[in-house]
């Protein structure tokens, strides 16, 4: 689940993205520094600098309290069977209850309002049987991947609970969630485009479940699984604008879905609104081959701001399946 919001644009329904991931058969999460760690080793794939805790004089860490406040809330109310409107909300009177929402629960940690001027969540929760492992999780699913590759995202916090718990209708199991809350410093501004997979990377797996995320990518697609998602994001633009986006094999096309939250010429159809201003993305429509190598090209214009000119951009990139 991701939810990602800048504070100077709480007005537009645009501003506030959401999506849940739901690993299933999978209990405990990785330790707040691997999990750091292993979303470092992934910036650094892309060139985007290291992220690093944040301290707050007299407060200690607070994206690192408010995740783990988050984590223990969720794996609680997991294992009670609560609800909440989504897995970033949190019901006041519940135990464990830190804020509503997600800057609501960093700023009570402690986090000034002044020192950001964007923020991101990820969750990941599951039951039984295996470790969450949320960075790689959260990287393959295309909504929650934007947050973790953002260069200007350089403050973070990693946290992950379990709670046990016996009921005569499902019996004992074990509830866990892994929480990210990463932060963009207020003095901090870069304008990058980054591709994910990497340019020349390795490896990448030949399919992306979309039944693990929520809303479900690609609403045109008719099977549960597509093609890994190619995602590229303009950190620090206002907005991206595509007007050619393709995906090929050997020189030659391979039919793919597309996503795009604002469309240049011919690309209307593919308009995806759970998309940030400044991203798109694409998948083939059926599972990659193995070891093979994929091209893909996205062009079209950037803007600063909403009044600003919108300035041409072009990416080709290439991966190799796994």
């Amino acid at each position: 689940m991701r939810w990602y919001r800048s504070p100077s644009r709480l007005t537009l329904a645009t501003a506030t993205l959401l999506a849940v991931l739901v690993l299933p058969g999978a209990a405990g999460g990785e330790s707040a520094a691997s999990c750091l760690a292993q979303l470092n080793a992934v910036r650094h794939r892309v060139g985007s600098p290291p992220v690093r805790s944040l301290t707050v004089p007299g407060r200690g860490q607070p994206l690192a309290t408010a995740a783990r406040n988050h984590a223990a809330y969720r794996a609680a109310a997991d294992a009670r069977g609560l609800r909440d409107l989504s897995a970033h909300h949190e019901t006041r009177g519940r135990p464990g209850y830190t804020g509503r929402l997600p800057w609501d629960r960093t700023r009570a940690a402690g986090l000034p309002s002044s020192s950001w001027l964007a923020q991101a969540e990820d969750v990941i929760t599951g039951v039984d049987a295996r470790a969450l492992a949320g960075v790689w999780a959260w990287t393959d699913a295309p909504y929650h991947r934007f947050p973790l590759l953002d260069p200007n995202m350089t403050r973070a916090g990693c946290a992950s609970a379990s709670k046990t718990a016996s009921s005569a209708a499902l019996g004992r199991h074990t509830w866990s969630a892994e929480v990210l809350d990463m932060a963009w410093p207020r003095q901090r501004q870069v304008t990058r485009i980054v591709a994910y997979p990497a340019d020349n990377q390795v490896r990448v797996p030949t399919s992306f479940d979309r039944r693990l995320e929520a809303p479900r990518p690609f609403s045109k697609a008719t099977t549960p699984k597509v093609g890994y998602v190619a995602t590229l994001q303009a950190s620090g633009w206002e907005a991206m604008k595509v007007s050619r986006m393709t995906l090929s094999r050997n020189g030659r096309p391979v039919p793919a879905y597309l996503g795009v939250r604002y469309a240049g010429p011919g690309l209307g159809g593919w308009v995806d609104r759970n998309l940030p201003g400044n991203a798109a993305m694409l998948a083939a429509r059926a599972p990659l081959a193995p070891r093979t190598r994929y091209r893909v090209t996205m062009s079209g214009h950037v803007r600063a701001a909403p009044a600003a000119p919108w300035r041409p951009f072009g990416r080709t990139w290439a991966f190799t399946t796994v």
